[in-house]
């Protein structure tokens, strides 16, 4: 048996994986698995991936799961050009460096967008309450601006001149809050222009087919009432424990978030000077913004916050 992938096209980490097979003309077997079915949720798929989540590649008798790990086995295992995962230390370690930052970043919060505005109250049937919702979307306004602040800068790519996986993981991310109905490129000309520098690169028909079914998740039926019984309290626990993530990112020394947080205001607020006449008085305005940085920011991107000049 060659190559198989377990994949379903709603999920964006799928997406990136049959896009780069596809247009890398690496051969595989497509093995359909319906998440809002519950297919992954079988005792048969159980036996393929305990963790009963997709994606999953199986190659003869080796079985591999993550999306992130798939997509090196790929790119390693077969003759990809380079601009993919190039060979050169510090130009694959930018790469890296993306598929790194992400997870926690633009996948939660581009993940959470497509739940709070569809999955939940449409397929689902459950409420989000407003506030809810304007947090995830506040959430991912603050990622957007890293995304473009941090790696796409003013290059044609995120790492450089040329296509490379982190430009494929990013893009499927952001087209879940498209599918949602979020308008992720509206008043953000560099990264639409990078949007169609990433679909010429790897092929408008390739990237519409990909990217069908999230495209009309908004119009998704409510979920059969057994699969819902046995899909919500997984959910829920999910909601629960993102709900309280974001508690602890809003609640810093003050117990509140400044009411605009922007990407040129993170960096002038790193930099803001200690003032003498706040020693002695407790935690200063200045200690409990950079606290709320440590909750906002991935390590990395800190890292960068604290190096830029200050404004």
């Amino acid at each position: 048996m060659g190559l198989e992938l377990y994949l379903d096209l709603l999920s964006q980490p799928c997406r990136a994986i049959y896009i780069f097979a596809k247009k890398n003309r690496i051969p595989f077997e497509l093995r359909t698995v319906d998440l809002r079915k519950g297919q992954h949720l079988s005792d048969t798929f159980a036996h393929v991936n305990p963790l009963q989540k997709v994606p999953v590649l199986k190659d003869g008798d080796f079985i591999l799961t993550e999306s992130v790990a798939i997509l090196l086995y790929l790119a390693r295992q077969y003759k990809v050009p380079d601009h993919w995962y190039p060979r050169d230390l510090q130009a694959c370690a930018r790469v890296d460096e993306y598929l790194a930052w992400q997870h926690t970043a633009l996948r939660r919060n581009c993940l959470r967008a497509l739940w709070h505005k569809v999955m939940l109250p449409v397929f689902l049937g459950e409420p989000v309450s407003p506030e809810m919702l304007a947090t995830t979307l506040a959430e991912l306004d603050m990622a957007l601006q890293v995304l473009e602040g941090k790696f796409l800068q003013d290059k044609a790519f995120l790492t450089g001149p040329h296509i490379s996986l982190a430009d494929l993981v990013a893009i499927t991310e952001l087209m879940h809050p498209v599918g949602a109905g979020c308008q992720v490129f509206k008043g953000r000309p560099n990264l639409a222009a990078w949007r169609q520098r990433v679909e010429a690169a790897v092929g408008e028909v390739l990237f519409q087919e990909a990217h069908e079914v999230i495209l009309k998740a908004k119009d998704s039926q409510p979920a059969d009432p057994t699969l819902k019984q046995k899909m919500l309290p997984k959910v829920l626990a999910m909601i629960q424990r993102e709900a309280k993530i974001s508690r602890e990112r809003k609640e810093g020394w003050s117990g509140r978030l400044p009411e605009v947080v922007t990407w040129s205001s993170l960096v002038a607020e790193v930099h803001r000077p200690t003032p003498a006449s706040t020693l002695g008085r407790g935690p200063p305005r200045w200690l409990r913004h950079r606290l709320l940085l440590l909750c906002l920011c991935s390590p990395g991107t800190l890292k960068f916050l604290l190096f830029q000049p200050p404004l």
